[in-house]
């Protein structure tokens, strides 16, 4: 009995004698140095407006993954895109045919472009899209996947 006592006070004290932290804060930069305004260049007359709003808004979360942080008024940075072509499909064709269907899959294609003033510092093309499966695809997963491809080209990784 002494011995599982003994064992029991031994694990708690360890457990808490391991815990800790420590930070030390270096930056040379600000908060207003890594302002970011998201612009939406998508004609009114493409019909895309509703596929740019909703990417819009996807890029808008994505952005929180970041060192960004949003500002629409004197951002340094400016990430513009620009929906060239959004085809909804068909939800119910793609589950009934489990995504074999190329013509009921969605499709989202977007130019993106990061400018540091007037200076462009990246453009990329990104293409997505939805083939279906069991649940037929959800067109809020095409646009979360375009968001992300964009600020991971932002990030640098590519």
């Amino acid at each position: 009995m002494k011995k599982i006592l003994a064992l029991l006070l031994f694990a708690f004290v360890s457990a808490v004698a391991c815990t800790g932290a420590d930070t030390s804060v270096k930056k040379d930069w600000d908060m207003e140095s890594r302002s970011l305004a998201v612009v939406d260049m998508t004609n009114s007359n493409d019909n895309y407006l509703d596929a740019s709003s909703r990417l819009l808004a996807k890029l808008e979360e994505s952005v929180n993954d970041t060192i960004f942080v949003l500002n629409q008024e004197n951002p340094t940075f400016k990430l513009k895109f620009k929906v060239t072509d959004y085809r909804e499909g068909s939800r119910l064709t793609r589950m009934a045919t489990l995504g074999a269907s190329n013509s009921a899959r969605a499709e989202l294609q977007v130019k993106a472009a990061l400018y540091q003033g007037k200076n462009m510092l990246g453009a990329w093309e990104v293409n997505t899209w939805v083939n279906g499966g069991m649940t037929g695809g959800s067109e809020d997963t095409l646009f979360k996947r375009a968001a992300d491809e964009i600020i991971t080209h932002m990030k640098g990784s590519y």
